[in-house]
């Protein structure tokens, strides 16, 4: 992962990027440690739909296949964030005939 830290706005994204992944970590071991919590803190209610919970499984699935796919087809060019130093040949098969950022496309839906 290749960021910045000179203040600019890819800074403050991967800060971001950052926080919300490591928060999404704690978020899931607190729960599956302390499954009780979710009486104190509640929970919502319309998330306990079946149908619901099948299309977020089959999010997750197509989501993760994307990401899988985007990353393989990236092969050497593979990172995260702008590397000035070091240069990467621009990838135009594959899945990014379709999308300029198919891996990001994955991980929207993802989450």
């Amino acid at each position: 992962m290749v960021l910045p830290r000179d203040g600019s706005l890819e800074h403050l994204i991967g800060i971001y990027f950052k926080i919300i992944n490591y928060g999404i970590v704690v978020f899931c071991i607190t729960y599956g440690f302390f499954p009780k919590i979710k009486l104190q803190l509640g929970s919502f209610q319309f998330l306990n739909d079946i149908m619901l919970q099948i299309i977020g499984l089959i999010l997750l699935i197509i989501s993760s296949i994307l990401m899988i796919f985007a990353q393989k087809s990236m092969k050497k060019s593979w990172r995260m964030g702008v590397d000035k130093k070091f240069k990467t040949d621009l990838i135009i098969n594959g899945l990014f005939r379709i999308s300029r950022n198919p891996f990001f496309i994955g991980l929207l839906l993802f989450f």
